[in-house]
């Protein structure tokens, strides 16, 4: 992309270098987290770091060791001596065992929908299955009525039929499970070339298993209902059945294990998924729409039963047999309704939700993004930047503001590992965050609770804290936060609660500090500008060209700009 090669010669800030290798893998990649970059990766010797100018007081740089223990050591005894010996140290420790949780939250993110879509198509396979043995057992109505007449008991023919059941299913189980054993020896070498991590392929007997328990527990589900029922009418009444089906229900034993069935496809799914609040709603909503559903097949059928009375003789002989099929005894209307209606909110379900994120995407976050991020600007470099974006015409708004990093130590006094935090606002204590301090509420902000300080404020901290963030911790107004800033403890009052809306893409803070704390700290300044689409290369070329240290993130536009 940089039209270079071998032996040409590159300019990384200040300096000047020469390519001396390509990169064609990484073992390390993953356990960076650096899977999915905003960019190429380049090394270069620790010696020439300096001369690049990029690392300056409040530059963001992180620091990765990586640390080989002794025969019989203790990863995780080690990781405890390193707590207490650095109880301050804002370190993130990562062993074998955790090595990418970025990567691992990703593929069990991954995992649950896949199961959730797993889980539908069972559903939607399940009525299926309901319908089938219903309407198979219906054209073996006169065998099973002879053969109670004959004698046999209903234990025999429910035996005999449930077998039958087992076996088609079987049938439908194994050649799933060998192609999913399959797939990912398939996939290893589909996925070879697009992944800079080798995809280890293996036999996985437990998740095989999982997916074969799904499947039995499905057919019971929706099969020992209708074979019951059969099972359990006289035979007198079966041979009026074909004409005249009976309302009959089945055994109290066969609704106990039709229930246990169900109930156990639903632990099954709650307790397989990672996020079981999302499995638990997915539950509830299956349970609802097969309620749902099977309410609108008995409207269908009642609004064609009263079509047809009153419009009589009025309307052709092919619309009223049909209103006829539609409300007969044995009619499959309801069975028919769920089938569809199930069927079809899967597919609205993803298209909307496809939709819904395309839009937010495409359409509605480019219109309030701005088109570049500037990043490590220094406090002598503002007067200079800003003239420099000036410069250029075509250039809309620009926004500054100071930011530097801290990391939330205590909430109301209690340390961070023994508060109790959601699990939604986990990542705002998880390492870092991005810190700065305004004199006046910025614009655009909805004040939620408490009051904003007066411009001129001098007095104990006082900080402006997320309402999201205040909700997650369980705190309000009043309440204080510890946060470690480069080495020096703070602790500040909340003054305020106000809303963020993240999707914005506006410079956006968790913690805004009140004046006279963290101003003479050592830190940069993050700018945003929009402008004319004709002016974006134009920006980033005088940007980078004048200022070796500031990084663009450009977030409009495609095509990579090379300088």
């Amino acid at each position: 992309r940089l039209g270079s090669m071998v032996g040409g010669r590159i300019t990384i800030g200040k300096a000047s270098f020469r390519v001396r290798a390509t990169l064609e893998t990484e073992p390390d990649r993953a356990g960076n987290g650096r899977i999915f970059g905003l960019g190429p990766r380049v090394m270069i010797s620790d010696r020439a770091l300096p001369a690049t100018g990029l690392v300056l007081p409040g530059s963001l740089v992180r620091y990765s060791y990586r640390v080989r223990l002794n025969a019989g050591r203790s990863a995780a005894g080690w990781r405890r001596n390193l707590a207490v010996a650095f109880p301050e140290a804002g370190w993130r420790v990562r062993d074998l065992t955790d090595a990418a949780p970025s990567v691992t939250r990703f593929v069990r993110r991954t995992e649950l929908f896949m199961t959730l879509v797993g889980l539908t198509a069972l559903l939607v396979g399940g009525v299926g299955i309901g319908n089938a043995v219903g309407n198979y057992l219906t054209s073996r109505t006169a065998t099973i009525a002879t053969l109670k007449c004959l004698g046999a008991p209903s234990r025999l023919i429910f035996q005999t039929y449930l077998a039958l059941i087992g076996i088609m299913t079987l049938g439908g189980i194994i050649p799933g499970l060998i192609f999913g054993a399959a797939a990912p020896i398939a996939a290893r070498h589909v996925m070879s070339g697009m992944m800079p991590i080798e995809v280890a392929a293996g036999f996985y007997p437990v998740p095989l298993l999982l997916a074969a328990c799904y499947g039995v527990l499905t057919a019971l589900a929706f099969s020992l209902w209708p074979l019951a029922r059969a099972c359990a009418i006289p035979a007198g009444r079966l041979f009026r059945d074909m004409i005249a089906p009976s309302r009959r229900m089945p055994g109290i034993m066969a609704i106990i294990a039709t229930v246990a069935a169900g109930v156990a496809l639903a632990a099954l799914a709650i307790y397989g998924a990672h996020d079981r609040r999302i499995a638990l709603w997915f539950v509830g909503g299956s349970i609802a729409a097969l309620f749902i559903f099977r309410i609108a097949g008995w409207m269908v059928m009642r609004a064609a039963k009263f079509t047809l009375e009153k419009a009589g003789g009025k309307v052709g002989a092919s619309f009223r047999l049909a209103l006829a099929n539609l409300h007969r005894p044995g009619a499959p209307t309801i069975a028919v309704v769920m089938s569809l209606g199930l069927g079809l909110t899967v597919l609205v379900t993803i298209i909307l939700i496809e939709g819904n994120m395309r839009h937010q995407i495409a359409e509605s976050m480019p219109s309030r993004a701005p088109d570049f991020f500037f990043i490590d600007i220094q406090p002598d470099q503002v007067e200079d930047f800003d003239a420099t974006i000036h410069g250029v015409s075509g250039v809309t708004e620009l926004r500054r503001t100071p930011i530097l990093r801290g990391r939330i130590i205590a909430i109301n006094g209690t340390d961070i590992a023994h508060a109790r935090i959601a699990p939604s606002v986990r990542w705002i204590v998880r390492g870092d965050r991005g810190l700065t301090w305004s004199r006046t509420l910025p614009e655009g902000t909805r004040m939620i609770a408490g009051k904003w300080w007066p411009p001129d404020y001098k007095g104990k901290p006082l900080i402006s804290l997320s309402a999201d963030a205040a909700r997650g911790f369980g705190i309000g107004v009043g309440a204080t936060l510890t946060i470690n800033i480069l080495g020096r403890k703070v602790t500040a009052t909340v003054a305020n609660l106000r809303e963020v809306r993240w999707r914005s893409l506006r410079l956006n803070f968790v913690v805004v500090f009140s004046p006279g704390v963290i101003e003479a700290a050592p830190q940069t300044q993050l700018a945003t500008v929009r402008s004319e689409p004709s002016s974006i290369a134009a920006i980033e070329r005088a940007v980078t060209n004048r200022f070796a240290n500031v990084s663009a993130i450009r977030v409009r536009g495609t095509t990579p700009s090379c300088t």
